[in-house]
C-alpha cells in the first residue's frame, strides 16, 4: 500500500501544495506507508456532499489486484506480516479517525438547527469506526502478540503507553464519557456508541494482556527508566506508528489517507477473515468481545468502515444493522 510522490519540483501559482504522500496507493499488498497528519484536527470543510470529493473507492476494495489471495497463515512469516500490517495500519487508521471525530465534534457544538444532529451522526460514525478498528488492529493471537507486536514496542520505549498518542487527546473527553456534547437531547446514540467502544477496548485489552499489567505499569513496577518530556513521548509514539506531521496537510488529505487504508483493510478481511486460523488454530477472545452488540460490529466490519468514509466527505450516515456471518 506503499505510495509514489508527484510534482516534487516547487509549486505553480494556483496549484495545490503537496502534503506528503501524494495522489494514489500503490499496490504493495500488506506494505506499509507513512500516515501524514496536521499537527492539529482540522474543521470540517463547508462542502456539498456531491461531486468527485463525496466518492469512494471502497466499494471496488475487493477488485484490487494486490490483495486477490488470502496469505498462507500456515507459514509464521506470513502470519507476522499479516498482523503487524493490522497492529501499524489499524492504529495509523484510528489516528485518522481520531482528527475527524474531533472536527465533528468541533463542528456539532458550534451547530445550530438540523445541522447539530447531523454533526453528532457524523461523530457517531467515526466511533463506530474506531470500534471497528480496534476489533481488526487486535486480531491476532495473544501468543503472536506477546512473540511480535509487543516486544516490539518494548524496544522502542520499555514504557511505550497509548496515552502518548497525541491526536487521541481531541477526543479524550468523549470516550471518557466528559464531553459536553454527550448532554444533548440529539447525543443519546452517541452515548450508546461511547459504551459500546469501552466494551471492545476492554476486551481486546483481556484477549491480548489477561494479566492487565501494561507496558507503562510493568515498567513503572520494575523501576524502569525516568521518561523524557511529554514531546519527546508523543514523538516517539508518532515514529513507531510511522507518523508524520505537516502544517500544510488538508482535511481533504486526511480523508484520502484514511479511504486508502481502509480499503487495504477491507480487501484483507475479504481474502484473510477478520479472525483468521493461524497454524490450524482459531484465536481466543475474551467473554466481553462474544457480546452480542460487538459481535455485531465484527460481522459488519467493511461497512461500517465505508460509512465512516462516507461520513467524512460528508454523505449522510446511516448506520449497519445487524449482518448474519458471512453476510460480508
Amino acid at each position: 500500500m506503499a505510495m509514489s510522490r508527484r510534482g516534487d519540483g516547487p509549486a505553480r501559482a494556483g496549484e495545490p501544495r503537496s502534503t506528503g504522500p501524494a495522489a494514489e496507493p500503490g499496490a504493495r499488498a500488506y506494505g506499509l506507508e507513512p500516515l501524514v497528519l496536521p499537527p492539529r484536527p482540522l474543521p470540517f470543510p463547508a462542502r456539498p456532499a456531491d461531486g468527485p470529493w463525496a466518492e469512494s473507492r471502497l466499494d471496488t476494495a475487493t477488485e484490487d489486484a494486490a490483495y486477490t489471495d488470502a496469505l498462507d497463515l500456515s507459514d509464521p512469516d506470513h502470519a507476522e506480516r499479516l498482523f503487524w500490517f493490522r497492529w501499524i495500519t489499524g492504529h495509523q487508521a484510528s489516528f485518522a479517525l481520531w482528527q475527524l471525530t474531533a472536527a465533528a465534534l468541533a463542528q456539532a457544538s458550534e451547530a445550530s438547527g438540523k445541522q447539530r444532529p447531523a454533526a453528532v451522526e457524523r461523530a457517531l460514525s467515526f466511533v463506530r469506526g474506531y470500534s471497528a478498528l480496534l476489533l481488526y488492529t487486535s486480531s491476532c493471537s495473544a501468543d503472536l502478540y506477546h512473540r511480535v507486536i509487543r516486544p516490539s514496542m518494548v524496544r522502542h520505549h520499555p514504557a511505550m503507553s497509548g496515552s502518548w498518542a497525541s491526536d487521541y487527546g481531541w477526543v479524550r473527553s468523549l470516550y471518557s464519557g466528559r464531553e459536553p456534547l454527550l448532554k444533548d437531547e440529539c447525543a443519546a446514540g452517541l452515548r450508546r456508541e461511547i459504551e459500546l467502544n469501552t466494551l471492545v477496548h476492554e476486551g481486546v485489552a483481556e484477549t491480548l494482556v489477561p494479566s492487565g499489567a501494561s507496558l507503562f505499569q510493568t515498567s513503572v513496577a520494575q523501576g524502569g527508566p525516568r521518561l523524557e518530556s511529554r514531546n519527546t513521548l508523543v514523538t516517539l509514539y508518532d515514529l513507531y506508528f510511522l507518523t508524520l506531521r505537516d502544517p500544510h496537510a488538508t482535511y481533504e488529505s486526511v480523508v484520502a489517507q484514511l479511504e486508502w487504508r481502509l480499503k487495504a483493510i477491507c480487501a484483507d478481511i475479504s481474502n484473510n477473515t477478520l479472525r483468521p486460523a493461524v497454524g490450524g488454530e482459531e484465536p481466543m477472545t475474551a467473554a466481553r468481545l462474544r457480546d452480542p452488540a460487538v459481535v455485531d460490529i465484527e460481522w459488519s466490519v467493511p461497512t461500517i468502515l465505508r460509512q465512516a468514509v462516507r461520513a467524512s466527505r460528508g454523505c449522510p450516515a446511516v448506520l449497519s444493522g445487524t449482518r448474519a456471518p458471512g453476510s460480508e
